[in-house]
């Protein structure tokens, strides 16, 4: 298994040129899987997040891509205010991450939160009938992906 993950981490390398994340290597080579992006939050959302995609972004101070994203969530709450539900998790200590649990499951978000608390940064856009995660960003994105993702929602919503 070692002499693949070494074949593995050389052909990725000629790709690349870049050296890549031994988990990822791993990965690649067959030996851990990734974990795979969920479809669903777990279900239907609370009644005062429905009629409207929800946005969900999970934020942390020390998180770098959540400070570059901020002025465009910022645009987005702006241009989106009266068609979308934005919601924010504060994942930045103990006592910021107790209160979002707290909040996520008065809004139907709980398990959710609960099995991804660890990974500031993320933003969702949830269809709030049924749960469905619709969009999934993992890093800072330009504007127009994520105007071009709520449209969509909203297309689907009508």
């Amino acid at each position: 298994m070692q002499v693949r993950y070494l074949a593995t981490l050389a052909v990725l390398f000629l790709i690349t040129g870049t050296m890549t994340s031994p988990r990822v290597l791993a990965s690649c080579a067959g030996m851990i899987p990734l974990p795979k992006k969920p479809t669903s939050v777990g279900g239907p959302l609370a009644a005062s997040l429905q009629g409207k995609p929800v946005l969900v972004d999970l934020v942390a101070s020390w998180c770098s891509a959540c400070q570059k994203r901020a002025p465009t969530m910022a645009a987005l709450k702006q241009a989106y205010a009266d068609k979308v539900h934005f919601v924010s998790f504060d994942l930045s200590n103990a006592a910021t991450v107790a209160a979002a649990q707290a909040e996520a499951q008065k809004l139907g978000l709980g398990d959710f939160l609960a099995a991804h608390r660890s990974q500031a940064g993320l933003v969702l856009i949830v269809d709030p009938k049924d749960g469905t995660i619709l969009a999934s960003f993992s890093s800072p994105q330009a504007l127009p992906d994520y105007s071009q993702a709520l449209e969509a929602a909203l297309q689907g919503s009508r």
